[in-house]
């Protein structure tokens, strides 16, 4: 296993997950499903409402989105795996987790450059406060790529 890296949008109301998984359904493959522990559902069935009847009744709960490949502008990252996650009662985020090597990108800094890219125009749209990218968990900050506007500490060996 290669090293993972994720990215997390956190902070989220439930209507701007909602928001970030329908900019994600443009990027998936048609056929990637929700796994909500109980069924599979297609992305295409998943709506506002279908989150919060998923996500009601449970201080934490996560769903999963295990896909074939997610298009990232001009790469293709193969593999991915998505969570929408409820916690601490009123809590949401979303993290996206994959191999580094899964990408195919000569040069891995390359990459975090145009996912950063990616993630800050998602997050001006959408209005989401808080991001970051780093080596999975990304919550530790001395291997994080970016948060926010800010680049590092952390970059890959030239």
């Amino acid at each position: 296993m290669g090293q993972l890296i994720e990215i997390v949008f956190e902070g989220l109301t439930p209507s701007r997950q909602m928001e970030i998984l329908n900019e994600l359904k443009n990027t998936l493959p048609n056929s990637s499903q929700l796994d909500t522990g109980d069924s599979l559902m297609g992305l295409g069935d998943v709506s506002e409402e279908t989150l919060s009847s998923l996500f009601s009744g449970s201080k934490s709960r996560v769903l999963t989105i295990d896909a074939d490949f997610w298009s990232v502008q001009s790469a293709k990252v193969l593999s991915p795996r998505i969570n929408l996650t409820k916690y601490d009662g009123d809590n949401y985020e979303i993290n996206i987790n994959f191999e580094i090597e899964s990408v195919g990108f000569e040069n891995s800094n390359d990459f975090i450059n145009l996912l950063h890219k990616w993630s800050k125009h998602l997050a001006d749209k959408i209005h989401i406060s808080t991001y970051f990218c780093g080596l999975d968990p990304a919550v530790d900050e001395d291997t994080r790529f970016f948060t926010n506007d800010k680049i590092g500490p952390y970059r890959f060996p030239e």
